[in-house]
């Protein structure tokens, strides 16, 4: 269509066909040296996981399922122990009253044994919100090694709610029979249903996470591969650092839950005053500044620091081992009437885990020297790569972007019409009539 006193209007299509095809000397809005994947929705969407040549597992949807998991898991059993909780609450008064007003003799010894069974259960909290942190970690960081943790301290966890219901179940027989030596008839032990919901739940979860770390096991091979490398010797150190970590992870809770039950349960109104002040002002304080020292010592390469660790560590394990054989063999029917079962379990297990650690801490402490930091170094890069990649791919495209428009400003007049019905478009400005 001509437009009286100005040249022809552009042709629309011819427009559009140039936009699609490129125009050869390079003004065109997109140029035919860009190439067309640079706009590629589902290219820029893996930027951010071509660091680590795939979508980071807890963006995946079965690390997504694995942490929702763990968090359903932590919920339910969370809030089946809040009633066991309430409930025994409620027993315990129950008995108080009674025994005030019936037997007031049974006081000391029934009160001191229901409420050993409280901490039983607010501990039992803290190791379900332990193995999320625990199972979170191991995802966002797609460690094989962290995640077999998991599995194997949820099923620790399952046998300590075995222990729990049949410590509890104990301590209730007991109290029966003591409230039945003094005629008073009682049936005792009100929370038995919510504790045997617990098990069975645990025993379900416990199931279900040999699966996952089936599943995620093949999952994060290829992710283990390129942080590791072919090199035997590398995977033998990186595989020794991250075994190391993750027993330090697990000792902050067995170290922690045994040295809270040893001294709550045992030692007062057992031992002497010095005997309780030294374990909760020395023994208690010190457990997580020393996995601290063990911490920074293999981090740094300190030789010095990971001895004397090990030789801390190796003096209190004979101390747990000595509180083991005490339990067996003391002549006080009373002194763990409370806490044999739950302490005994506690204490092998702190036993076993402190005997790998110093095996671990030994191993580690051999190759100190050998390039163990060069590899952590290494390791960074490999997880940093992947915002570096972002950042510039997205800072590539945005050049890219704005080169086409500088390259469309910087047309020449020529390559566009004049005036079109009377108006100006030199450089797709307006006239000066109109810009005034």
């Amino acid at each position: 269509m001509n437009i009286e006193g100005g040249p022809a209007a552009p042709d629309i299509a011819a427009t559009k066909a140039s936009t699609h095809q490129g125009i050869p000397d390079g003004r065109g809005p997109f140029d035919s040296t860009v190439k067309p994947h640079v706009f590629s929705t589902s290219n820029a969407g893996s930027a951010y996981s071509a660091g680590r040549g795939r979508t980071p597992t807890w963006r995946t949807p079965l690390g997504q399922f694995t942490i929702g998991l763990s968090a359903a898991q932590t919920l339910l059993v969370v809030c089946l122990e809040g009633a066991v909780l309430a409930i025994h609450n409620n027993e315990t008064a129950w008995i108080q009253d009674v025994a005030t007003e019936n037997a007031p003799q049974l006081l000391g010894q029934l009160i001191p044994n229901e409420k050993a069974v409280t901490l039983y259960h607010a501990i039992y909290v803290v190791a379900q919100m332990f193995q999320f942190l625990l199972a979170v970690d191991a995802v966002v960081s797609s460690s094989t090694i962290q995640l077999i943790c998991t599995t194997v301290f949820n099923w620790v966890l399952t046998v300590y709610a075995v222990v729990q219901y049949w410590q509890t179940r104990t301590l209730a027989h007991e109290a029966t029979l003591e409230l039945a030596a003094n005629d008073i008839t009682a049936s005792l032990h009100w929370s038995m249903f919510e504790e045997f919901m617990i098990i069975g739940i645990m025993i379900l979860f416990a199931l279900g996470w040999i699966r996952l770390t089936m599943k995620l096991h093949r999952q994060f091979g290829w992710l283990i591969f390129k942080e590791m490398g072919a090199d035997v010797a590398t995977k033998r150190h990186l595989t020794l650092y991250h075994i190391f970590m993750m027993l330090l992870k697990v000792d902050v809770f067995f170290f922690n839950g045994f040295t809270i039950q040893y001294l709550v349960l045992v030692l007062v109104g057992n031992a002497d005053r010095s005997t309780i002040l030294f374990h909760a002002c020395f023994v208690t304080p010190c457990t997580i500044p020393l996995l601290i020292l063990a911490y920074v010592a293999i981090r740094r390469e300190s030789k010095s620091l990971m001895t004397g660790f090990l030789l801390i560590l190796v003096g209190g394990t004979a101390y747990v081992i000595s509180r083991l054989v005490d339990i067996f063999t003391t002549k006080d029917p009373n002194k763990y009437l409370a806490s044999k079962f739950s302490l005994s379990l506690f204490e092998s297990i702190v036993v076993m885990l402190a005997i790998v650690t110093i095996v671990a801490g030994y191993l580690n402490l051999r190759i100190f020297g050998h390039g163990l930091q060069d590899q952590l170094r290494h390791r960074r890069n490999i997880k940093t790569s992947s915002e570096d990649t972002k950042s510039a791919k997205l800072n590539s495209i945005t050049v890219k972007v704005s080169s086409l428009f500088q390259s469309d400003i910087r047309k020449e007049p020529s390559s566009m019409p004049n005036s079109i019905g009377g108006t100006n478009y030199h450089g797709c400005g307006l006239a000066p009539s109109l810009r005034k």
